[in-house]
């Protein structure tokens, strides 16, 4: 997956970086630093993903109670 998003997605972004000209030497920069908003947000969303599945369960539960039994609540929290 690694190789695939280099070769499909990286390798021709620090390509057309480098032909416009624009960044000199430092071409690959801007490609870098989207490669790390991407891991940093694909990180947070694993961090943030439980609480909100646990938020939202219990906003379910809240908002119409009776529509659940006790098997679908064990499973929800």
């Amino acid at each position: 997956m690694l190789a695939a998003s280099y070769w499909s997605l990286l390798a021709p972004a620090i390509e057309m970086a480098e032909e416009s000209g624009k960044y000199g030497d430092f071409a690959f920069l801007p490609v870098a630093v989207g490669f790390t908003l991407g891991a940093l947000f694909v990180y947070i969303a694993d961090l943030m993903m439980p609480i909100l599945v646990s938020f939202i369960c219990r906003a379910l539960l809240w908002y119409n109670p009776c529509q659940y039994t006790v098997e679908t609540i064990i499973l929800l929290d």
